[in-house]
């Protein structure tokens, strides 16, 4: 017997939940405590957590097209242009990277 799975690519694994964004928000902070939605209501900063998985995915092929393949890391380009986006819009959210990469290989990241 022989069994296929099919990994479908990254970009369709939450088309459907995109509509009940607001919803699925909601439900998150309704679910938390009192006190720790109040603790959030007092913060004078948002903390971001970046997560930059490095050591368990195959490096994209400069001549692929990261929207095509899966099990790839993620290209750091990536990264930094969300992180640039939400910064823009956001200039006080204080960003935070986490990953299983060494510091020379994330220096594009973090500087």
């Amino acid at each position: 017997m022989l069994f296929i799975l099919v990994i479908p690519h990254y970009s369709e694994y939450f088309d459907e939940l995109i509509t009940h964004r607001l919803l699925i928000q909601n439900l998150i902070i309704e679910s938390l405590t009192n006190k720790i939605q109040e603790d959030i209501k007092k913060l004078n900063t948002i903390d971001v957590a970046v997560h930059v998985r490095v050591g368990d995915f195959q490096k994209l092929k400069e001549d692929t097209d990261f929207k095509t393949v899966v099990a790839t890391r993620t290209p750091f380009e990536y990264f930094i242009n969300v992180i640039k986006k939400v910064n823009r819009e956001n200039p006080d959210y204080i960003f935070h990277i986490f990953s299983d990469g060494f510091p020379e290989e994330l220096q594009p990241i973090t500087v």
